[in-house]
């Protein structure tokens, strides 16, 4: 929501609060949904504390998720612009695909599951600027590009902790994301996105020295480097 916020806030956008709303709560039942399929295994030798809280307690879960459900389908048929509800259904589907995928039996590269879910964070970020198609295809091409690349670096170093593979060497490409940011900094958006994978990659030189929850915290609140933007402006 806040990466939501800076984009409509960099781009001149329009973004009403229905739209942030929306996209709020269907991020919180998506995660919690998720969680809950993935419960449904059984535990792990050293499973993840969201998956322990979740296994203790997935009834309340349950009843949060229906009424986390309920409150977005009305706020969505009420008062949502249609041009958005309609570009919301192509992530929309690409989550159920993902669910379908994700949570059977099948055998999916960890590189893949990463990429998958750091565009689905991308679409739904992305998702009212869809609603203007001509600013879609040519303005934000690249800013939105620029994001993925970001949540995908999150995401990997989250995969590298659980995997156990802190000896491995974050992959370059953080780096170059955020050099080019740099270049490309006469844009906001740039800054911010070159300051969180900066972070990430000092986070994850630094991991040895956390412990895995504060690892996670960390590697998550780095991302919310558009709030200095946003409180500066």
């Amino acid at each position: 929501m806040v990466w939501q916020g800076f984009l409509a806030s960099c781009f001149h956008l329009p973004l009403r609060l229905p739209g942030r709303a929306a996209l709020g709560l269907t991020v919180w039942a998506i995660y919690i949904a998720d969680r809950l399929l993935d419960v449904r295994r059984p535990p792990a030798e050293s499973e993840p504390a969201r998956h322990r809280f979740y296994r203790t307690n997935g009834q309340a879960a349950c009843w949060l998720l229906a009424g986390i459900l309920a409150i977005d389908v009305f706020v969505t048929v009420l008062w949502l612009r249609p041009a958005v509800y309609r570009k919301g259904l192509v992530p929309l589907a690409a989550v159920l695909i993902y669910f379908g995928a994700v949570h059977t039996r099948v055998a999916i590269p960890r590189v893949l599951k990463a990429s998958a879910v750091a565009l689905l964070f991308t679409s739904g970020t992305f998702v009212v600027a869809w609603a203007d198609l001509s600013r879609w295809s040519v303005t934000l091409l690249a800013p939105a590009l620029a994001f993925f690349v970001l949540c995908l670096a999150n995401l990997v170093a989250i995969a590298l902790w659980e995997s156990r593979e802190l000896g491995r060497p974050f992959p370059f490409w953080v780096g170059a994301l955020a050099l080019a940011c740099v270049v490309l900094g006469g844009q906001t958006w740039y800054w911010a996105i070159a300051l969180s994978a900066l972070a990430i990659l000092f986070v994850f030189q630094r991991s040895t020295r956390l412990s895995i929850d504060a690892r996670h915290v960390l590697v998550d609140a780095v991302l919310l480097s558009p709030l200095l933007f946003l409180v500066r402006g």
